[in-house]
């Protein structure tokens, strides 16, 4: 377990870097983002990117279970955005449809954050407003198979810049190795 002022640039036990795992069903996709939920903090800005169908609600269903939220979990593709409290409040972004920028201004960008973690499905529509400290994961289909059918393989790619979202990627990565660990003891 690590220390609770875990700061990856200065810890001397730095895990290798995360830059992609394969989630072969929804119920593995929502436990990578529980495991980031777990570890979220008021403030933290998640980017999720990828086509139609490629899993970013069903990770966000899996993160906002880590937050401790009991709520269904649905896009907020024509509300623009979804606002759920459990032991942190978690505001569920959806880009698509946005005409211009802008507009998540008038709805309280900036207050998002200083209140909760802030989840952008379609963050690429929104560049200019995104801050550089965030977590970004592209999801994508594996195959075109997979593009078809839900529950198919998809692979996770993790991008952060910044302290904070270099710290959830070395959680990501901790959790991994750990995970490793058992299975190698167990054969």
């Amino acid at each position: 377990m690590e220390p609770p002022n875990f700061n990856p640039m200065f810890d001397s036990e730095l895990p290798v870097p995360l830059p992609e795992v394969r989630s072969d069903s929804p119920e593995m996709t929502e436990a990578w983002g529980e495991r980031i939920g777990r570890a979220a903090q008021q403030g933290d800005l998640i980017d999720l990117r990828g086509e139609l169908g490629a899993g970013k609600t069903c990770w966000v269903r899996g993160f906002a279970r880590g937050l401790g939220i009991r709520d269904a979990i649905r896009s907020p593709t024509f509300t623009i955005c979804h606002v759920h409290c459990g032991d942190q409040v978690l505001f569920h972004l959806d880009a698509y449809r946005l005409e211009d920028p802008a507009e998540l201004l008038i709805q309280g960008w900036d207050e998002m954050r200083a209140q909760g973690v802030v989840v952008v499905e379609w963050g690429e529509r929104i560049e200019e407003l995104l801050p550089s400290d965030r977590l970004m994961i592209r999801l994508r289909h594996t195959d075109a198979k997979s593009a078809i059918a839900e529950s198919g393989s998809r692979i996770l790619e993790f991008q952060g810049e910044g302290i904070r979202a270099l710290e959830l990627i070395s959680i990501l990565t901790r959790g991994r190795s750990n995970e490793q660990n058992s299975q190698d003891h167990g054969r």
